[in-house]
């Protein structure tokens, strides 16, 4: 093998570590924040669409007190992290190296199973204004914890400013359906800032 066709295969094999993280991650994200001209315009179709809010705070979780939590393919997992943002990005030389190692047919010990939710967590610090969080799912048969099934219930609804009549409607309605509290978004143009508020229908 020459010294080319090595570091292409090389090359190759860093290419399917990518790959392989893309399709084991499976991510929902959230932000903290309900108030970005920005984040409206980006993920809500300039203000058109319409945001939910969930209550994640001191969530009980049955399986926390399950004698079976370890072995029940059911288990409901903790899986819930802020992004880190900073100016470099995540070093996965750890993860490369052992899935390097496993193409070459070499035991490669993997000691970390959180490598997965780690590097899915680095952003630039360019994006910090979006102050995500981000809820994982393993799948089974992944590497990781088992896999998340809880359900996770919104508690109130945010309608963009330039949301349609339409589609409040037919989102209001679902929304009194499932008891969620109802907010309508607007820009304060008496403000010397470009502020966004709401208010409580």
């Amino acid at each position: 093998m020459s010294k080319d066709e090595f570091f292409n295969q090389i090359e190759n094999v860093f290419r399917e570590a990518e790959s392989y993280l893309r399709r084991s991650t499976f991510i929902a994200c959230f932000s903290e924040t309900v108030k970005s001209v920005t984040m409206w315009s980006h993920y809500a179709n300039s203000h058109k669409g319409f945001v939910l809010e969930y209550d994640l705070r001191n969530r009980q979780i049955k399986c926390d007190n399950c004698e079976n939590k370890l072995t029940c393919k059911d288990r409901i997992v903790h899986n819930l992290y802020p992004i880190i943002y900073d100016y470099k990005r995540y070093d996965g030389t750890y993860f490369v190296d052992c899935f390097l190692g496993r193409h070459m047919g070499l035991f490669s010990k993997l000691s970390d199973v959180m490598f997965i939710n780690k590097a899915a967590l680095y952003k630039s610090s360019q994006w910090a204004y979006e102050k995500e969080w981000r809820l994982f799912l393993d799948k089974q048969n992944s590497y990781g914890l088992p896999y998340l099934c809880t359900e996770i219930r919104p508690v109130a609804i945010y309608y963009g400013k330039d949301i349609s009549v339409i589609n409040k409607k037919i989102l209001s309605d679902i929304a009194k359906e499932k008891g969620l509290k109802e907010y309508q978004m607007y820009i304060d143009v008496q403000s010397e800032q470009y502020t966004m508020k709401f208010k409580k229908i």
